[in-house]
């Protein structure tokens, strides 16, 4: 009997510090701040990188990017020829930052290569082409999530490498196994998904030696070491969706969409819905980006649930001004920040 009460008394104080934990998330809601810019653009993805914004534009013009000074906003470069030459993109996709040595690490699904591009080179000269690059196998294409690891190797997740969590390979293409990570934390990962689709969004963390996994169809995180062991998990946040985000046909329910992190917290970028919207007019769907920033700290506890004034289709930690930088289309130039200093 006394062992049935103590069972009972501990199941009751768990119940109340659950019930606790999640009260003390606070919401919020800010209101962003239109960054003008006295250059066109049409930002994608933006990157801050030191005292620069490194701006990834559509597919329109003969160059890739546009490098701005954080300062005062004021173009610095209009980098990375868009072609099929020597030293030139073909199909620009994702960019890894070796912050060390001021390299940026850009693939070229088009070539099946990765090109070197250091930074202060594409300051200094628009026109630079890359004399260094590695051949990407086609059997890890394509390659998402990529970040570079402090070993000086670049990791990725791959939807052909389904055995292991996150892959690696070195900056001459060769692929590394002794350093992939399983996946010892989600289950049925890769079930119901298209042939080039990506299950997972994450963050590499060099401070901290750990890797933020979330899920981009199920409300799953978690925060694992270099072997895959989870620091904290969490299966079932009981995060209310948004109402506004209805069902259109050929969507998908998405939760985590972009992830960033500093010493402190944990930026999630979440939608809590569906993606597309249905527009009467074009007759289609339409993407409906997240404006949502769940924030957590390093032990799993959720801290915020901020609601954004503007979708975001991408978003950089400023760490330095405490602040974000998004991409969104409400803006002419399409860049807008958020002042997070009130969380610190």
């Amino acid at each position: 009997m006394k062992l049935v009460l103590l069972i009972l008394i501990a199941s009751f104080i768990t119940g109340c510090t659950n019930k606790k934990t999640q009260h003390q998330t606070k919401e919020l809601s800010l209101k962003g701040i239109e960054l003008k810019v006295n250059t066109i653009l049409n930002p994608t993805r933006v990157t801050i990188f030191d005292s620069m914004l490194i701006v990834n534009e559509a597919h329109r013009t003969d160059k890739s990017i546009k490098i701005l000074s954080l300062n005062n906003l004021k173009p610095i470069s209009n980098a990375v020829c868009v072609g099929r030459g020597p030293g030139e993109l073909s199909n620009p996709a994702g960019m890894v930052f070796d912050n060390e040595n001021r390299i940026i690490w850009y693939s070229d699904w088009g070539k099946y290569k990765c090109f070197k591009f250091p930074i202060d080179s594409l300051v200094s000269n628009p026109d630079y082409k890359p004399k260094e690059s590695f051949v990407i196998k086609k059997g890890i294409m394509p390659m998402m999530n990529k970040f570079f690891h402090q070993s000086g190797n670049i990791g990725y997740t791959s939807f052909n490498l389904q055995k292991n969590l996150v892959n690696f390979i070195n900056t001459k293409g060769d692929q590394l196994d002794s350093m992939a990570i399983p996946n010892k934390i989600f289950s049925n990962l890769w079930e119901d998904l298209g042939i080039s689709d990506n299950p997972i969004t994450i963050n590499y963390s060099s401070d901290k030696e750990m890797i933020v996994v979330a899920s981009r169809h199920t409300d799953n995180i978690a925060c694992i070491d270099e072997k895959g062991i989870p620091i904290f998990q969490i299966d079932k946040m009981g995060i209310t969706d948004d109402p506004d985000r209805q069902k259109s046909s050929g969507s998908n329910y998405r939760s985590f969409y972009l992830i960033e992190s500093d010493e402190r917290f944990i930026y999630c970028l979440y939608v809590g819905g569906y993606m597309l919207t249905y527009d009467k007019e074009l007759n289609r769907g339409v993407p409906n980006y997240p404006n949502r920033l769940l924030v957590f700290n390093w032990t799993g506890a959720a801290k915020y649930d901020i609601k954004l004034d503007h979708p975001l289709m991408s978003f950089s930690l400023d760490k330095k001004r405490k602040r974000i930088i998004g991409s969104t289309e409400d803006f002419e130039n399409g860049l807008v920040a958020y002042d997070l200093s009130m969380l610190y």
